[in-house]
């Protein structure tokens, strides 16, 4: 007859599988260093320090516009991230960059915007996103909490904001002028007052007809 696991041995069985989880969740070095908007005509290359643990906040971004293959510098400055952000998204027109998390630390630093001239526009943090009730749709690791696994993020035509579609289906919506955010709860708590009803509803089928062609785009998985 098999013998009942031990305090002990139970303990060891889950520490091993909280390891090998763990080893899912390695960091190696930074490799992508350049992210170039939709049409290509800006770019922010960030060049992380190689001694940030001494030197925190010495990562520094700097935005080209590119004509003809040819580089103009923007605007350059420290980003606020301690050692590098994970991902950044810069507007087709120039005027905004958005950082997404901390590398090594996902969920610290969620969203960052910068505007003209690299101005710090706001820094959010995943509550202020509107995600505190959100836990349950989010996995953890060892290091990082991953709000935005498979979300889908892109600017609205104007560029006055960037819509992030989360994979459990909560779309939020990032006002790039001052960095508010709105969702349906909040749009519903503050109709009319914080964004017009055209302009949601605008955002809405925006973002409903840029879903439709990702998945479109997407390859089918022949069974």
């Amino acid at each position: 007859m098999a013998k009942p696991l031990t305090l002990l041995a139970a303990f060891t069985i889950a520490l091993v599988c909280n390891q090998s989880l763990c080893g899912l969740d390695r960091w190696g070095p930074i490799t992508k260093l350049e992210f170039p908007s939709e049409n290509g005509k800006y770019l922010l290359r960030i060049e992380p320090h190689d001694a940030w643990p001494n030197k925190p906040g010495h990562c520094r971004g700097t935005l080209h516009q590119i004509d003809a293959g040819v580089r103009t510098e923007v605007w350059s400055r420290f980003l606020i991230n301690n050692h590098a952000p994970v991902s950044v998204y810069v507007a087709n027109s120039g005027n905004y960059v958005v950082t997404m998390d901390e590398w090594h630390h996902v969920g610290e630093l969620p969203v960052v915007v910068y505007g003209n001239r690299g101005r710090l526009v706001r820094v959010h943090s995943t509550d202020s996103l509107g995600l505190e009730n959100d836990s349950l749709h989010i996995a953890q690791s060892a290091s990082s909490y991953w709000w935005n696994e498979d979300a889908k993020i892109f600017f609205d035509p104007d560029d006055e904001a960037l819509l992030i579609q989360l994979h459990w289906g909560k779309l939020v919506m990032l006002n790039l002028k001052d960095g508010d955010v709105t969702n349906e709860e909040r749009y519903a708590q503050r109709k009319g007052w914080a964004i017009s009803e055209a302009k949601w509803e605008a955002l809405q089928d925006f973002a409903k007809r840029k879903l439709a062609e990702h998945a479109a785009a997407t390859p089918k998985l022949v069974p």
